[in-house]
């Protein structure tokens, strides 16, 4: 009998799933309301399944903002410490994972868990990102709960299933049953010689790999896409904040630079998750890179009605190779309408603005602001050509590389 802390574990050992959505409806079948997998909730899940009385978990205040990691993967904490360790009380965080379910944001990205602890404590509780920060001592301790609408197993298992996972994974299933069968044929065959067993199986192998590798890829990808689906959709995660604008910068670094031409569909999803970007917009602009042999770039732009487009430039011409929903997961812009004419206007205005912002003291801007201001403005709407007649005098015409750097002839 499991006499261990994890709820993960537990469930492992008696035969039943472990992941979020089905410890979420687990939580909701013993009266746990707001499930959001945090290590009170886990504990008391735990001994209400075991069959004891838990303490009731306090009511959570406060809704943190920002991005947290996709609640679909199995990272339950341990609840308690091992034994000898000196036991966190009851509500504190144990780890990484607990302060950033806790709403310090400012702890994405970091990898020690003592390290982060420590510098909780070092400020009194008032930690990074906090959901109250300038508090004081204790401040931002409420717990995240699902204040959304939303329910939340009910929009897991919709997206998990509209993504086709299942159909994937019994397709690899059945693959790799087929292929231990073979392989125990080959085994069991008292014909054969050591050397002809070692072959048959070697090449049996290299087969399984090479025909089950895609499979596993899109199975990555399409985990990554429902979970940060979930995040988008809950406001768990804000494809506008700091620190995911920060990760698109440095995939597009990368991008330039040619070093995601082989990558592997694990890490796919690891950059669909701290983008917010869906794996198709990314393979978009990685296949569009290798097979032009251009160099390209992802933006995102979001509308007034709050909906997210992704759009995959040619960073060197400004032409547009793609362009991709992502859904209404910005923030609406509920302000009057200018009519037709005042909003072109207005648009030409900001563009100036930031076209101004940007400039040298030449008056010039650089190509990369250049192609960042003519997706932008496509995404809009607007074309091209208007664009380049409209601020083509931002250009920097001492440029030996003109046309390749801004797209278009010098005037």
């Amino acid at each position: 009998m499991y006499t261990g802390n994890s709820i993960v574990d537990y469930l492992k050992s008696v035969g039943q799933s472990s992941d979020y959505a089905s410890r979420a409806t687990l939580a909701q079948s013993n009266g746990i309301t707001g499930y959001t997998g945090t290590a009170q909730q886990n504990t008391q899940l735990l001994n209400a399944i075991k069959g004891s009385t838990p303490a009731p978990v306090p009511a959570p205040t406060a809704t943190p903002t920002g991005a947290v990691k996709p609640a679909v993967q199995n990272t339950a904490v341990p609840t308690t410490a091992p034994a000898g360790s000196q036991i966190t009380p009851a509500g504190q965080p144990q780890s990484i994972q607990d302060l950033i379910n806790m709403g310090f944001t400012g702890y994405q990205g970091w990898n020690d868990n003592a390290s982060a602890l420590a510098d909780f404590k070092a400020t009194g509780g008032a930690g990074k990102g906090g959901p109250n920060a300038g508090g004081g001592a204790g401040a931002g301790l409420s717990m995240p709960t699902n204040n959304t609408g939303f329910n939340l197993p009910d929009l897991y298992e919709g997206l998990y299933k509209s993504s086709g996972i299942s159909e994937i994974e019994a397709n690899l299933s059945n693959k790799t049953k087929s292929f231990n069968d073979a392989q125990s044929k080959i085994n069991d065959n008292p014909y054969l010689s050591e050397a002809t067993r070692v072959g048959r199986i070697q090449k049996l192998k290299t087969d399984f790999n090479a025909d089950t590798q895609s499979l596993q890829n899109d199975i990555a990808m399409k985990k990554a896409d429902v979970e940060t689906k979930l995040n988008l959709q809950t406001k768990q995660f804000d494809i506008n904040n700091q620190m995911a604008k920060q990760a698109l910068d440095q995939f597009n670094t990368l991008l330039s630079s040619g070093a995601l031409s082989n990558l592997s569909g694990e890490e796919i999803a690891n950059f669909t998750r701290s983008t917010g970007l869906s794996s198709s917009v990314i393979q978009s602009a990685i296949n569009a890179t290798k097979a032009k042999d251009v160099k390209t770039s992802i933006y995102t732009f979001t509308s007034d009605s709050g909906e997210v487009t992704a759009v995959v430039l040619n960073s060197n011409t400004g032409v547009v190779i793609s362009t991709t929903s992502l859904g209404l997961i910005g923030n609406a812009d509920n302000t009057p309408k200018a009519t037709a004419g005042d909003k072109k206007a207005e648009l030409q205005s900001q563009f100036v603005s930031a076209l101004e912002g940007a400039k040298n003291s030449y008056g010039h801007v650089t190509p990369q602001d250049w192609q960042g201001a003519i997706a932008s403005w496509i995404s809009r709407g607007g074309t091209r050509k208007d664009f380049v007649e409209l601020f083509g005098n931002y250009a920097d015409p001492n440029r030996g590389d003109f046309t390749e750097a801004y797209g278009f002839e010098r005037p």
